[in-house]
């Protein structure tokens, strides 16, 4: 597959420079502070820059985070050329080979995409007080065409 997109490489002290995509995951601060230790102990930032395209961090909220706690500079790979649905895709793929996304964060990025169906599954979810796994258990047709649909 080939693009028109072009990359930048840098290095930023202006931690507002970049901002947190709203549909993205929402971070951790005790993951945030897992890695400022690792980049305290090892300082190896550089060798995992955050991935940034049209201002908005597709990944690596959690290392932008640490530098700016530990007032270093945050090292970025910027993206330039992607719609906003490509950057959206990417944001998505980039982060589903993390081993720590689960159902929950999926169903958060799609409600924050104003997706209907998760819209309704969330407030279902809501109103009964149950888990995403027994709400889609619950809301399934038994029917295999409706369930793969």
């Amino acid at each position: 597959m080939q693009n028109n997109y072009t990359f930048h490489y840098g290095v930023e002290t202006d931690y507002t420079k970049f901002i947190k995509i709203g549909s993205n995951r929402d971070t951790k601060p005790q993951h945030s502070q897992k890695i400022a230790k690792s980049i305290y102990e090892m300082n190896l930032v550089g060798a995992n820059p955050i991935i940034v395209a049209n201002g908005f961090i597709i990944d690596g909220q959690h290392r932008h985070e640490a530098c700016e706690a530990l007032g270093i500079p945050v090292p970025y790979i910027e993206i330039f050329g992607m719609s906003n649905q490509e950057m959206i895709t990417a944001m998505h793929k980039l982060n589903s080979n993390a081993k720590n996304w689960g159902l929950a964060d999926y169903l958060k990025l799609y409600c924050r995409q104003g997706s209907e169906n998760y819209l309704i599954l969330d407030k279902f979810m809501s109103d009964y007080e149950i888990s995403i796994s027994i709400a889609i258990y619950m809301l399934r047709d038994f029917n295999d065409l409706a369930y793969k649909n």
